[in-house]
């Protein structure tokens, strides 16, 4: 029997609709892996509770996750789909983001064409990147990864706002398809900042061999946001060729942003080689940030591991149809794409 010092779940329930208190974080972890009657009992008061208080759940739900993986809020976050509170349904689709459940897909591809809120478009769009990289590795019907492509890419061709159009070409970096690959192409060449930084993040998960050279030339770019992609598309990667490249860019990190900064020792911790555990080792020991200092332990880590095991080799398909079989450069663009207009980029006819 529970004493009065050991919370139960129907008081984790009773405090959420009680205002009176502000929601204590040690109940959080009550709503992991929900029994039927516990769901139940969240279905029926789930009215009851206010809007901000739903948010400061979920909130806290979405911290639990980015530190302890062993918990599941599964349940909860489906039934959160469905709420009036569009930040509820961005969390709850943060919350499902690894799920393998194959139901979820037609979900998720409605709440991304059909949700009235444009975050919870984009957010939709960027969760179904998983299932995309799912495909790639082969771990779902081949009929059902193409599915999830092919909705990206109608929704990328389409009229919907930049912010989800964008969201959907991040999702389609795993795929390897001619039409995904232009359309890469044209969001790099846009020259807009953000479908430049999207294209990147697209390169970056695509392990395409191709794009490494357009990630290289942009590690030095004045523009953080693009900077920053650039260099976790290069530790994405583990590219060898952005080594020495990163460890010069810290060699001057006090006049970095920290982001930059940060990205940079991050992806040194995928790349690894020559130099790179001193470097981190040194950065570690003069660190006072505690946050800071997490970050570069975990970096570290990733270098134990990248040391571990056999380094992956980058798809290199000579076959690579981008806008016929033409190469491009970022400093050497034509009339043709300086056309293109700077917050839209081109788009071509979906394949069928």
């Amino acid at each position: 029997m529970a004493n009065r010092h050991d919370p139960t779940f129907e008081d984790a329930m009773n405090e959420l609709v009680d205002l009176s208190r502000p929601y204590e974080p040690r109940y959080l972890r009550m709503f992991s892996d929900l029994s039927p009657e516990q769901l139940k009992a969240v279905k029926t008061t789930w009215p009851d509770i206010k809007p901000d208080r739903r948010m400061k759940l979920m909130e806290g739900l979405e911290e639990i996750m980015e530190e302890e993986t062993r918990y599941s809020f599964t349940d909860l976050a489906r039934l959160a789909l469905n709420d009036l509170n569009p930040k509820v349904r961005s969390s709850a689709l943060r919350l499902l983001y690894e799920e393998e459940d194959l139901r979820l897909i037609s979900i998720f591809i409605r709440m991304m064409n059909k949700d009235p809120d444009p975050e919870v478009r984009a957010t939709a769009a960027s969760t179904l990147g998983f299932f995309v990289y799912l495909g790639m590795m082969e771990e779902i019907p081949e009929d059902q990864a193409i599915r999830v492509v092919d909705a990206l890419v109608v929704k990328m061709n389409g009229d919907d706002l930049p912010l989800v159009r964008r969201r959907a070409l991040e999702s389609m970096g795993y795929a390897t398809r001619p039409d995904v690959d232009a359309l890469i192409r044209n969001s790099y060449l846009s020259k807009d900042k953000e479908w430049m930084a999207s294209a990147l993040f697209a390169m970056g998960r695509s392990g395409i061999a191709f794009w490494e050279k357009f990630i290289l030339a942009e590690l030095q770019n004045p523009e953080p946001d693009i900077q920053v992609e650039a260099i976790r598309a290069a530790g994405e990667m583990s590219l060898e060729t952005a080594r020495q490249p990163l460890l010069s860019l810290l060699d001057n990190q006090d006049s970095l942003d920290d982001e930059v900064r940060l990205s940079a020792m991050i992806a040194l911790g995928s790349i690894g080689g020559e130099g790179v555990r001193e470097f981190l080792i040194a950065a570690l020991e003069e660190c006072e940030d505690e946050e800071e200092m997490l970050i570069i332990e975990g970096a570290l880590e990733d270098l134990d591991f990248s040391e571990e095991v056999e380094r992956p080799l980058l798809f290199n398909f000579d076959d690579l149809e981008i806008n016929g079989d033409e190469e491009f450069d970022s400093a050497e663009q034509t009339d043709n794409d300086e056309s293109t207009p700077p917050d839209e980029p081109k788009k071509k006819p979906k394949r069928h």
